[in-house]
């Protein structure tokens, strides 16, 4: 292993410290240690309970925002919460030395997830695959994405996905279920059986075209067999020509279903009088309407903030039904397999002329805006709702007001507002976070800004959500990190700082923090930027260390100002980029962990930032050198020491 600086060198020393101290095993802790077939400790090997096979691979972290790797005698320590987060009674097991192909896969329980495990790394197998599809080829469409799952019996421990039909994976010796699907297709499942020291595998699949990939601009099938319907009569589609349908296919026992409904509730209280007609089809798997509604009770108190469906509920009828033209193929009800769904929520867009014409995405970026083109409705007649009205009432600002604080208990329509505008992510974590930023407009509306889930809501938080880098604040450590600033933040942008302050420190004073702020012009070390920015790859890689011995943890894009002003915002330190030429540039950037200054102690941190620089000059053709000025700063006192 390789690194350029000395500074590099003081970095994995102390990241390795850190390390050593986090894998002293407690008593609810697994700590595994990985072995070659000769009894030899693997150093550096991922440790991860599943694999996302991307270029570069992405690995699920345990404990923290970090991938688990290995130590030097082999061995990596993760907590049994850490690993059951989510409740489960056995999750994969996957350890994986990257540099030397090496893996070891297994099942692990709740009731033997503590304690000292042994695991012998074996040569990994390189799979290949190629998905096809001549049926969408027939249509005149191409494949477009793809996932392979792989199963260790029922656990799931890896994925590869793909653009273009070409997947890859590796895994250790031992018996698969791959499970293939992808937009517009239907799924199939491969059985893989890998022996010992086997190089390669390859495995072409040729996937059967979605039933809707037919129907779209024909003509929307009747629904057929409901047995059941809520908030109106029998309902066709031939009477509802004239109309925009959406047609959302459902169950009470899918979580992204419950989760998406706010949305259209949304849309039907804005659009109703516009022609928007949504019909919810519950599958074949209850009685009747009354036992769906039973079965709501939890939904509706949690995620739908006590209210229930104001649309039409349609629920499906006649069994399992075979899906018209695809072989082997059946729906869990007559309109649910005449449809071929197999995947739920599917949203459907029927437009006023009664023809099929997308699936729609609800919870999309752009998917209020496409329906209102479909409807006719400019954004400026659009209604405001019920729900957003009373949201407005606690969270806009008033005229001349700054900054807000609101602070639990929180009102119903906050939920309402992560179903809504967060739709994607609520998909996914149902509860909404512990604290939004809002950023107010010249209105006092308020747009959507940051969300974050844990961590402590200090002061100096708080400050950075005004605007300020790390490098702009100083003061009293007591008060930059009290926690007692809890609560959503509505923030007026384009304030000048000042004024923000003033507003936080009479924000803090009523919540017991007596705090002031005082502009100071003191020494620090800035870095002085000259040159021409001059990319030598698309991507900046902001590491320490060797980028391939280090991990990615994000990054961003924008233009060569955006960059350095992010760049020095990581580093805690001020970079002046008056003497740079060409900052206009458009470039991208990815974080690496060895950048990261929290996990890295005081005294070492000058070292690990001239080696980040040093590496970002070598990509940038700038000159980056650090040097002492005094420069401006806000500095955090105690009330009572300001006259």
């Amino acid at each position: 292993m390789k690194y350029r600086t000395l500074a590099g060198l003081a970095l994995v020393s102390c990241v390795a410290t850190a390390m050593a101290a986090a894998d002293e095993p407690g008593p609810e802790t697994l700590t595994v240690r990985a072995v070659d077939a000769e009894g030899r400790p693997v150093a550096g090997a991922v440790v991860t309970t599943f694999v996302d096979w991307s270029d570069p691979p992405v690995y699920k972290p345990l404990d923290g925002d970090e991938t688990l790797r290995t130590d030097a005698d082999g061995r990596a320590s993760v907590s049994a919460e850490a690993l059951f987060r989510y409740g489960q009674s056995a999750v994969p097991l996957v350890v994986w030395d990257e540099a030397g192909r090496r893996m070891a896969m297994a099942e692990l329980t709740s009731d033997a997830a503590t304690g000292h495990r042994d695991v012998t790394l074996e040569p990994a197998c390189r799979v290949t695959g190629h998905i096809t599809s001549e049926a969408l080829e027939e249509l005149g469409k191409p494949i477009t994405w793809t996932n392979t799952y792989a199963y260790l019996d029922k656990l799931r421990p890896m994925s590869a996905d793909s653009n273009d039909g070409h997947v890859e994976m590796f895994l250790p010796p031992g018996r698969y279920r791959l499970v293939s699907y992808g937009t517009n297709i239907y799924g199939k499942t491969t059985q893989l059986d890998i022996a010992p020291g086997e190089p390669t595998q390859h495995f072409d699949l040729d996937l059967p075209a979605h039933r809707l990939m037919y129907l779209y601009g024909q003509p929307a099938p009747e629904l057929r067999q409901i047995k059941g319907w809520k908030n109106g009569g029998t309902v066709t589609l031939e009477e509802l020509r004239g109309k925009v349908v959406l047609l959302d296919f459902w169950g009470y026992w899918c979580g992204p279903c419950v989760a998406g409904m706010p949305t259209l509730m949304e849309w039907h209280e804005k659009y109703a009088d516009d022609g928007l007609v949504i019909i919810a089809v519950h599958d074949d798997s209850v009685e009747s309407i009354e036992v769906m509604d039973e079965k709501l009770a939890r939904a509706r108190e949690k995620h739908w903030a006590g209210r229930d469906l104001p649309f039409l509920v349609a629920l499906d009828g006649g069994g399992q039904t075979e899906v018209p033209g695809i072989d082997g193929r059946t729906g869990r009800g007559a309109t649910t397999a005449f449809y071929g769904i197999d995947a739920w929520p599917t949203t459907l867009l029927v437009d006023r002329d009664g023809v099929l014409v997308e699936e729609f995405h609800p919870g999309g970026g752009d998917a209020e805006a496409k329906l209102r083109r479909h409807l006719g409705v400019g954004e400026d007649a659009v209604r405001t709702t019920a729900w957003r009205e009373a949201f407005d009432v606690v969270y806009r600002l008033d005229e001349g007001e700054i900054l807000k604080r609101v602070a639990s208990p929180f009102i119903p329509e906050r939920r309402l507002y992560y179903r809504i505008e967060h739709a994607d992510q609520a998909r996914h974590i149902a509860e909404p976070p512990d604290r939004f930023v809002f950023h107010a407009q010249p209105d006092g509306s308020v747009e959507k800004g940051g969300m974050s889930f844990g961590g402590a809501d200090t002061l100096r938080h708080v400050l950075g959500w005004l605007g300020l880098k790390r490098y702009e604040i100083d003061g009293d450590a007591v008060l930059l990190d009290a926690p007692v600033l809890p609560g959503d933040w509505v923030i007026r942008n384009d304030a000048p700082t000042e004024q923000k302050l003033d507003a936080m420190a009479s924000i803090a004073a009523e919540a017991g923090l007596a705090v002031a702020f005082e502009r100071r012009h003191v020494e620090r070390d800035v870095v002085l930027a000259s040159g021409e920015l001059r990319p030598e790859r698309d991507r900046v890689q902001v590491s320490a260390i060797e980028p391939e011995n280090d991990d990615e943890s994000g990054g961003g894009s924008g233009e060569g100002d955006e960059f350095l002003a992010a760049l020095g915002s990581r580093l805690g330190v001020r970079i002046d980029a008056t003497a740079v030429a060409g900052l206009d540039q458009k470039l991208s950037w990815s974080w690496y962990r060895s950048s990261r200054l929290q996990a890295i102690p005081e005294g070492d941190r000058p070292a690990v930032i001239g080696a980040v620089l040093d590496r970002v000059a070598e990509q940038t053709g700038l000159r980056l050198e650090t040097a002492r000025r005094r420069v401006p700063i806000w500095h955090a006192v105690p009330a009572e020491q300001v006259n």
